[in-house]
C-alpha cells in the first residue's frame, strides 16, 4: 500500500479559469463583431451579385444584337448563348405579353398569348369590330419546308419557284408525299419550270424548300386570276409575274386601271408593249396576246402599273371561271375592274337586300340570294368597263362564249369575310345543265360544317383529310 500527499494550488487553478474566462470573451467579441459586419457583408454581396447580373445582361444583349444582324430572309443563323452564372430556359408557356404589329398608325390592335403554340390567342382592336384574322408564316429557309395539298380531281401540275430576295441559289427540293409516305423526290433550279403529271397519284401532298407558283387543271384547261410576284397589300394587283405554262396555246390579258408598258419574256427574249388609256375615267385598259409553246416553260410579266393578270389555257371559249378581285383585294365588293375578252359576267348578291350594278351604258338589279349572268364585255366599248354596285357582291368572269353552260373549276369564296376562307359560302349553279362537283377545303386544323340545299348533312373535315368531294 502506497501513501501520498496531494497538495492544493490555488494559484494553478486562478490561472485556469482566468484562461477559460479570457477565451469566452474573446469569442463573445467575436460574435459581437460578426452580428455588426453581417450588413456590410450582404450588401457586399448583393453588390457583387448585381454587378455579375448586369454584366451578364450586357453580354447577352449583345450577343442578341449579333445574332439579329446576322444574315437575310431566308438565312439560318446559330449562336451559343452562355451565360457567367446559371442556365437560360425559355418558357413559352408563362408569357402574358401583349404584342402588337400593325400596318398602320394610330391602332392599338394587339395579340396575346401568341408563344405558347397552342391553338387560341387574345386579340383586341378598340378602333373596329374584329371579324376575321389572317394569318402568314413569316419563318424562312431550307428548315422550314412549304407544304401543298392537291386534291384529286387534278390531272396536271405546271410549277415553278417563286420569285423574292429569298430565292435560294441552289436546286429547291420537293417531295411528293402520298398518304404522308415518301413516293418520289425531285429537285428543281431556281428558273425551272416542272410537270407533274397527277393522274393516278391520290391524297398528293408536296413539300417543298422553298415557296412555289403552282397551276392546277384538269380537262380540256381552263382559266385562273394569277397571282403576282408581289402582291399590293391593298388592292392585290401587281407589276411582275412569274407562270409556269404549259405546253400549247395560252391566252394572257393584262387589264389595269391606267395606261400601262408590258413587258414578256418569253425563252430569253422581250418584247415590249404600250397601251394608252382612256379619256373616260370609268374604262380601265386591256391587252391581251396569245402565247405558243412547243414545250412547258417560263413565261415572265412586267407592267408599268399595278395590274390583274389572268391566264386562259383554254383558247376556243368553251371552259374556265375567272373569280375577279374588287378594288380593295378582296372577291367581294362594290367595285371590279373587268376583262375585255368575249363570256359571260356572272354576279352573286350574297346580301339580304337587292344591289344595282352599274357600268358605262348600262346596269342590272340583282335580288338578294341570288345571282344574274350577263353577256359580256358591253358593245361599243373599248377598254376593261368597271362595274359599280351599291351592295357588296361576288363576280365571275366565264370562258363560254360558244358554249350557253358554265364549264370549269372556280373558287367560292366565303362571303362573311370576301376572301378564299370564312364561315359562310353561297353560291348558285347557275346557267349550267350538268351536275356541279363541290370540292371543301379546310383552312385550319379541324372543322365541323354543314351544307344546305335540296339536301343536308353535316361533315367533319381535319388536317389528315382537308379535301371533300360531293355533288350537288
Amino acid at each position: 500500500m502506497m501513501n501520498r500527499n496531494l497538495t492544493r494550488n490555488d494559484e494553478a487553478v486562478s490561472a485556469a479559469i482566468a484562461t477559460v474566462l479570457l477565451f469566452g470573451g474573446v469569442i463573445s467579441i467575436i460574435g459581437l463583431m460578426l452580428v455588426s459586419m453581417l450588413p456590410i457583408i450582404e450588401e457586399l454581396e448583393g453588390s457583387i451579385e448585381r454587378d455579375d447580373m448586369s454584366s451578364q445582361m450586357m453580354v447577352l444583349a449583345h450577343q442578341t444584337e449579333i445574332l439579329s444582324e446576322h444574315g437575310m430572309p431566308g438565312d439560318s443563323t446559330e449562336l451559343e448563348l452562355v451565360p457567367l452564372d446559371g442556365s437560360l430556359t425559355w418558357d413559352s408557356t408563362r408569357g402574358g405579353m401583349w404584342y402588337s404589329s400593325t400596318w398602320s398608325d394610330e391602332t392599338t390592335f394587339r395579340m396575346k398569348g401568341i408563344l405558347d403554340f397552342d391553338d387560341n390567342i387574345e386579340i383586341k382592336h378598340p378602333e373596329s369590330k374584329t371579324t376575321a384574322i389572317c394569318y402568314d408564316d413569316l419563318r424562312l429557309g431550307p428548315t422550314r419546308p412549304f407544304y401543298y395539298s392537291v386534291p384529286d380531281w387534278v390531272e396536271n401540275l405546271e410549277i415553278t419557284s417563286v420569285q423574292g430576295i429569298a430565292s435560294p441559289l441552289g436546286p429547291i427540293k420537293i417531295k411528293l408525299m402520298i398518304d404522308d409516305s415518301l413516293f418520289e423526290t425531285i429537285e428543281m433550279n431556281i428558273d425551272q419550270s416542272l410537270t407533274i403529271d397527277t393522274n393516278t397519284l391520290t391524297n398528293l401532298k408536296m413539300e417543298s424548300s422553298h415557296e412555289l407558283a403552282i397551276i392546277a387543271s384538269a380537262g380540256q384547261g381552263g382559266g385562273a386570276l394569277i397571282t403576282p410576284d408581289n402582291p399590293s397589300k391593298t388592292d392585290d394587283t401587281g407589276r411582275s409575274w412569274t407562270i409556269p405554262l404549259p405546253s400549247g396555246d395560252s391566252i394572257i390579258s393584262v387589264i389595269s386601271r391606267d395606261a400601262n408598258l408590258i413587258s414578256v419574256t418569253e425563252s430569253g427574249v422581250e418584247t415590249n408593249n404600250i397601251v394608252t388609256s382612256s379619256d373616260d375615267t370609268r374604262i380601265g385598259t386591256s391587252w391581251t396576246t396569245t402565247i405558243s409553246l412547243q414545250e412547258a416553260s417560263i413565261v415572265k410579266i412586267t407592267t408599268s402599273s399595278p395590274s390583274h393578270m389572268i391566264l386562259l389555257t383554254e383558247t376556243t371559249g368553251n371552259s374556265g371561271i375567272i373569280n375577279l378581285k374588287s378594288n380593295s383585294g378582296s372577291y367581294l365588293g362594290t367595285e371590279f375592274l373587268t376583262p375585255q375578252m368575249t363570256g359571260y359576267l356572272e354576279l352573286t348578291n350574297p346580301s339580304d337586300s337587292i344591289a344595282t350594278a352599274t357600268w358605262k351604258g348600262g346596269g342590272i338589279s340583282i335580288p338578294s340570294g341570288s345571282t344574274e349572268s350577263i353577256s359580256w364585255p358591253p358593245s361599243g366599248i373599248s377598254g376593261s368597263p368597271i362595274i359599280d354596285i351599291d351592295n357588296d357582291v361576288l363576280v365571275y368572269w366565264h370562258n363560254n362564249n360558244s358554249n350557253p353552260n358554265s364549264i370549269g373549276a372556280g373558287l367560292v369564296p366565303a362571303h362573311d369575310t370576301g376572301f378564299s376562307s370564312g364561315m359562310e359560302h353561297l353560291f348558285e349553279t347557275y346557267n349550267s345543265d350538268t351536275v356541279d362537283s363541290i370540292v371543301t377545303q379546310i383552312a385550319g386544323y379541324s372543322s365541323q360544317w354543314n351544307f344546305s340545299s335540296y339536301t343536308s348533312f353535316n361533315q367533319t373535315s381535319d388536317f389528315d383529310s382537308p379535301f371533300y368531294e360531293f355533288s350537288t
